[in-house]
């Protein structure tokens, strides 16, 4: 069967595919090492994500805990 970590053990029995440390029944990506969590369910994962929490606002300019904008309820135009 396929290994795709390399262990020896085939992802069939393998409860941790991509070796991350994470199980693939907690994992939104099994398969990539890279990435665990898919915070607001756009299909790309959190470290490759410029916006975590689906708020509109990039990570860079808002709150890193995935809650409100570091500008509050502030608009800009």
């Amino acid at each position: 069967t396929l290994d795709t970590d390399g262990d020896g053990t085939g992802n069939n029995a393998d409860t941790d595919d991509d070796a991350d440390g994470v199980a693939d029944t907690a994992d939104a990506f099994p398969l990539d090492k890279n990435e665990t969590l898919d915070t607001d369910g756009d299909g790309t994962g959190n470290n490759a994500d410029t916006d975590d929490d689906g708020d509109g606002v990039a990570d860079a300019f808002g709150d890193q805990s995935f809650g409100q904008s570091t500008f509050g309820d502030a608009k800009f135009e």
